[in-house]
């Protein structure tokens, strides 16, 4: 819709309790040196007990519940935001393959929930074709912005060693709309705009030694940014126009458990 507006216009211009002594079961005939004997048999298994169960606790390692991890990879649009040809669909994008970098946070809130964070920044390359017919040229979409939700957490493996994250996030993106030229001269300028950002996917973490893991991920992201289609040949105000953003980036980084 934003790149077709210029063209148009160009064409037509449980808690343990703690144990208590039941004096009522004591036995009032029963010598001193019988009681004292069973107290002191009952604090020595208590000991043992203590120190027992101290000794398992060392053994057994700390679950880390906070992970992190760098990410990085292609994005590939989709819909709208991939169409090339702005005569058949107007809202096209006419993006290319591009990428995306982030860094993920999480924390295992028990064995099978978790809360999930992401700071992302992706930029794409736009398919000029149709702008070089009339002498112009566009340079590139791009957006960052943070993303938070919960994820459904799955163990897998013989040891375990691998967690899969079934996610569904919302946040906030700030995309930036291609700058237009014709043989130097702006033509339509750029603009940033403030969006509702979706993203629904899987993410895989793989132990690779200790707390070190591979992470990989695939996720369909959504935006719809409404920009202000400013060009040089209107005289009118700048006019508001959305851009439906969709696309699926394939992710793979290092991260580590803390």
């Amino acid at each position: 819709m934003l790149l077709n507006n210029w063209l148009d216009g160009r064409h037509e211009n449980a808690l343990p309790c703690k144990p208590t002594l039941d004096a009522e079961r004591l036995n009032a005939e029963t010598s001193k040196y019988t009681v004292m004997k069973k107290i002191i048999l009952v604090m020595a298994a208590a000991v043992a007990f203590s120190l027992t169960a101290s000794a398992q606790d060392t053994k057994a390692p700390v679950a880390k519940k906070f992970f992190m991890a760098v990410t990085g990879g292609p994005a590939l649009p989709v819909g709208a935001f991939a169409a090339k040809d702005l005569n058949d669909n107007e809202e096209a994008g006419l993006a290319k393959t591009g990428y995306q970098m982030g860094l993920h946070f999480g924390y295992r809130t028990n064995s099978n929930l978790s809360v999930i964070a992401q700071v992302f920044y992706g930029k794409y390359g736009v398919d000029n074709t149709m702008f070089h017919e009339v002498g112009a040229d566009m340079d590139h979409w791009q957006y960052y912005g943070i993303l938070a939700g919960p994820a459904l957490t799955v163990q897998a493996g013989k040891a375990k060693n691998v967690e899969i994250d079934f996610k569904t996030l919302a946040g906030w993106a700030r995309v930036n709309s291609p700058l237009v030229k014709l043989s130097g001269t702006t033509l339509v300028n750029e603009d940033w705009s403030d969006a509702l950002a979706l993203q629904g996917g899987i993410d895989v973490r793989y132990t690779l030694s200790g707390n070190l893991f591979f992470f990989g991920g695939a996720n369909y992201n959504y935006m719809r940014p409404k920009f202000k289609f400013d060009s040089i040949l209107d005289e009118e105000p700048a006019e508001e126009v959305e851009q439906k953003i969709g696309f699926v980036n394939i992710s793979a980084g290092i991260g580590f458990r803390f």
